[in-house]
Parts: C-alpha cells; structure tokens; sequence
C-alpha cells in the first residue's frame, strides 16, 4: 500500500473550484490510505456539481476529519466528529456506518448496533451496511432479522460466495433443513464439489438420521478428490459412528496403501485394532506409526502414554512398551523428553549403566527438570559415587532452591563423606524450604542429630532426635539408634528401654532392633528379659551377630553363669577373630567381665 501524508484540512474562504480541488487532495489522500473506503462509504463530495456552500463545506470537513482520525487511530476523536457529522446530516449513511464500528470498538454493542440499523435504514442497498449488521445481530438460532438481512444481501450480490455460506451457517441453526440445501446446492453449482459444502451436506443427513445419504455424499466427495486420503479418512470417521466397522477399516487400508509413510493412518489403525481387541496388530500399526519421523516426538508420547498405564508399561506390557519407547528415542535422538523415559524404564529394570546414560545425556539436551536430577542422584547413591551426588545436588540447588529434597542428598551425601559441617549447613538451609511435609522435615532433623553425634555433640545430636521423633515417632531406624545411644551413654535409660520396645514392636525380625532392646534392657539392670531378647535375636541372620554373641556373654555373667558366658565370649571371638576387640579379648583372657 502506498503511503500519503495527510494534511489537515484548512478553513479557507470558498473560491469556487480551487476549494474543491484542495478537499479533493484531501480526500484521496484519505482514501487510498484506506483503499476499502471506496467501496464502503459514501462521500457527500460530488466534483461535477455546483460550488459547494458554506453548510456543505463544513459538513465535508467534519467527516473527512472523522475518517482521518479513525485512519490515525484516535478513536476516541473520531467518535466525537462523526456524531457531530450526524448532527450536521442526519441522512449521512457513512456516517453511522462508520460510527457502528467505532462503537464496537469501545465495546458499545447497543449503540454499534443502533448505529449500524440506521446505515441500514437510509441505504438499504449497501451491501458493506447490511453484512456490517447482519454480523452485529447474530443468534443462535438466527432470528427473522437475521435471515431476512442474509437473503438482502446475496439479492443485492448473488456472486458473494461468502455471503451465501454466511445464510446457510444461518439457516442451519434453524433446523431449516431443505432450503439450507437448495442454497448449498446453488453454491456447489458455483464452486463444484468442494469440502465445506459436501460437510454440510452430510452433517444434515446426519442430523436428518438419513445415515446413507450421508455417506453418499462423502462417497462423492472422496470420488471427486481420488487422491485425497483426508477424505477417505473422514468418511472412515463416518463409517465407525455409524458402526461401519468393516468399511471404515477398507478406508483405512486404502489410505495405508496410498500412503505407506503416514503415520496417521498407522495410528488410526493401531486405535481400530485396540477396540476390536486384536492387541498384536494394534501394537504393529503403533510400532510403524512411531517409526516414522513425520509425526513429532511430543504426540507419540502423547499418544504411548494414553494406550499404557504405568502398570503395563513396567510389567503387563513392559516389552512392548520398551520396544515403542526405544523406537521414539532412535527415531527422534535428540527429543529429551523420550529418552528420560527411555532412561526411567531403565531404571525400573535396574539397568542402572545404560539409565545413567541416558539421564545425563537427557541433561545435555536441554531437559534439566527436578526428576533428572534425581534420578541421577538416585543412581550415583547405587554406586557409592558420593562426589557425584554433592556436585548434582549442589547443581539441583542452584536450579531449584526451594526444592528441599535436593538438600537432604547433599546433607546425606556429606554426612557419608564425613563432611559433618558442611552437612549441618546444608541441611539447616533446607529445612527452611520444607512446607506441609512432617516425614521429611523428621528425616531433615534426625540427619543432622547424626551430624551432631558424630562431632561428640550429644546435647544437640538428642535434641534433633527428639524433634524428629514428635514428627514421626515410627521410624524404626531412628528409635533404634537413639536408643542404643542413650543406652551406652548410661542415660535416660527408661527412655531407651521404651524406644527399643517400639523399634521391635515395628520390626520384630530384625536383629539389630532385638540386640538394642536387649541392650538397654541389661543397663537397666533387667538381665534376665534382656536374655530373652538376646537369644531370638541370635535366630535372625545378620553382620551383627558377633556384638549379639558378645552382648549375651555379658548377660550370662551378670546372671552369674561365669562358664556360659565365657562361651559366648569365645563364639563371638570366632565369629569374626580380624574385628575382635580389645575389650573382648580381655575378657577371654581374665575370663571375667569388663563394662565398656
């Protein structure tokens, strides 16, 4: 479009044709700003006629400065100067043609509509008019106004296609069945067989419950577009709604044949197969739908995950769905998303090299979520790579601060690494971020009691355990540990012999838990039911088994069998010579008990 400067119209005394020529100048300028103005309004300019008055020129003025201000998008102004048109000349169609529209833009529908009636009552032959109207009154159902305005319109314009289109939309809301397809089958005269008009046609069969017709008339349409599978595949559609199961899939196996490289039509047919319960040629439309590269990684996933539940895809089904996963991954080797659930069925089938593989390449290609980084976590923890896990949770952080899990790894990870400050940091930080999470903000406080009690720092180390506890008073571990500490520190020993009682009653065939119970029992002075405790955990396989032996030799000398307990010293001393103690050799050798 060509660009023309407009200059603002100046009041000038009226010289005859010279005053013409300038409002002229001007209007043109206007109007090829705008080419469409032409057609649609009504400039009361005529070059032809006699001098124009005083009233003329100002009435010429005020509306080609409406127009100008509408062009520069002031439309506020020119509002204000059209309805001062108006009040100038109340005849002026333009006017409030204009003036309509402007009003819908302030979101005026009562007045664009008023506006737009008026335009339409002084110029019932402006075809711009009537469509404007027409488009502000539309209902659904199409009320007597409507459809009267649409019929003016293709009278006034019978080759306006889209105007004939817009009256059968219209009378199609009506339920006005037999004259929507007179005027389809005008417009079919006009434009052939094409794809809107023969919808329409088979959406009121349709709805006419005359099911053959419809399909006759998709029959026609794919006959007139041989080539166009989209047809075919629509009057596939059409045969599964009727219950045309057979025709639909000799649609289908046209379009397959036609095009062995769609992978729609795999993928329709794989849906086909599924609901006719023939799983094996399901999965092989799939298999061929998601080995090709036209349709996009984020839809195969989309589509893998609407046929498999997590169920099938770790154990119903899991070879199938290893086999479409790793199809999508090789088919797209650089979708991320695809090979991190590549990766996770790895994991699942603790293929734990070729799962670390493919979530550190996942990471490389862009897809950085929390759960890779977990996973990644997870999987260095299963190699004992405890450098690996603080570097990734050092990262996780950096990424994610308020997600506190990637915190307690670090916490874990340092802890291990026998890093206790470092870990007590990470671990206070952390415990900030913890909302609505008593389990986990309990493991936050017990980790850093085991923190504490590794520095010497008892006092801090029980008061965690003691917060961690009131959180969560059934973890086994926790009442376990706390317990045995207590208990060899010679404190609060009701409290211990109480923990240890919960830690048994939780995991009565642990031998860890029987051998703490016991335990704190024999510092409480009760020997003869820590023996009790003591001989059941002795049932339970377990690497504790020489402290076990140990513990219930101590207990037989406080029972005063001397002779038993230097048995059970001298079993525990051969259970494992290399990690024998000191203490424990000592009470071999003297054959008499020593308190550690």
């Amino acid at each position: 479009m060509t660009n023309f400067t407009i200059i603002k119209y100046q009041k000038v005394p009226f010289r005859g044709f010279r005053g013409i020529r300038i409002l002229t100048t001007l209007l043109f300028a206007i109007l090829f700003t705008c080419n469409s103005l032409l057609a649609q309004v009504k400039i009361p300019v005529d070059l032809n006629s006699t001098p124009m008055t005083a009233e003329e020129i100002k009435k010429t003025s005020v509306f080609i400065d409406a127009v100008a201000a509408k062009i520069t998008g002031d439309t506020d102004n020119a509002i204000k100067l059209f309805e001062q048109a108006i009040k100038l000349d109340q005849n002026n169609d333009a006017a409030y043609y204009e003036l309509s529209q402007l009003y819908l833009l302030k979101y005026n529908t009562e007045g664009a509509v008023e506006a737009a009636r008026k335009a339409v009552e002084l110029n019932n032959k402006n075809v711009f008019y009537l469509m404007n109207l027409v488009s502000l009154i539309s209902t659904t159902p199409a009320n007597k106004e409507e459809l009267a305005l649409h019929k003016k319109i293709i009278e006034l314009d019978p080759t306006n296609i889209e105007a004939v289109f817009n009256y059968t939309n219209a009378l199609l809301l009506t339920t006005n069945y037999d004259e929507t397809l007179k005027q389809l089958a005008k417009l079919e005269e006009v434009m052939g067989i094409n794809e809107e008009i023969s919808m329409k046609i088979a959406r009121i069969y349709d709805l006419q419950n005359k099911k053959n017709k419809a399909i006759a008339e998709m029959k026609r349409l794919c006959d007139a577009y041989p080539n166009n599978t989209k047809y075919i595949s629509m009057l596939a559609e059409l045969y599964l709604n009727y219950g045309k199961e057979k025709e639909a899939l000799e649609c289908y196996n046209k379009i397959a044949e036609m095009e062995p490289n769609n992978p729609y039509v795999h993928i329709t047919l794989s849906e086909y197969y599924r609901k006719s319960k023939n799983d094996t040629r399901a999965y092989e439309e799939l298999m061929l739908g998601f080995a090709s590269p036209e349709l996009d990684a984020k839809t195969k996933i989309s589509i893998f995950l609407k046929y498999y539940s997590y169920e099938e895809i770790y154990t119903t089904n899991n070879r199938e769905a290893f086999e479409l996963l790793l199809t999508i991954s090789d088919t797209h080797p650089e979708d991320p998303v695809s090979l991190a659930m590549l990766s996770d069925f790895y994991l699942q089938n603790n293929q734990i090299g070729m799962a670390k593989q493919g979530f550190y390449k996942t990471r490389e290609l862009g897809l950085s979520n929390p759960s890779v980084y977990l996973n990644l976590i997870y999987i260095e923890s299963t190699i004992n790579n405890y450098d690996s896990i603080i570097s990734l949770s050092n990262k996780a952080i950096e990424l994610y601060p308020l997600i506190p899990e990637f915190y307690y790894y670090n916490g874990l990870a340092k802890y291990i690494e026998k890093d206790y400050e470092g870990a007590i940091s990470t671990l206070k930080t952390g415990s900030i971020m913890i909302v609505d999470n008593d389990l986990l903000k309990a493991d936050f406080y017990m980790m850093l009691g085991d923190c504490y009690y590794q520095l010497n720092n008892k006092t801090e180390a029980f008061d965690n355990y003691d917060k961690s506890l009131a959180l969560n008073y059934d973890n086994a571990y926790l009442l376990n540990n706390y317990s045995y500490y207590l208990s060899t520190s010679n404190m609060s020993l009701d409290k211990a012999v109480e923990m240890g009682k919960k830690a048994v009653e939780l995991n009565s065939k642990s031998s860890y838990y029987l051998d703490t119970y016991a335990w704190a029992l024999f510092m409480r002075g009760n020997y003869k039911e820590a023996e009790r405790y003591l001989e059941e955990a002795l049932k339970y396989d377990g690497d504790d088994r020489t402290v076990i032996l140990e513990h219930l030799g101590d207990t037989k000398w406080k029972l005063n069998e001397a002779t038993k307990a230097l048995e059970y010293w001298e079993k525990a001393y051969e259970s494992n010579p290399d990690e024998a103690s000191d203490i424990l050799k000592k009470k071999i050798k003297d054959k008499t008990y020593y308190f550690e």
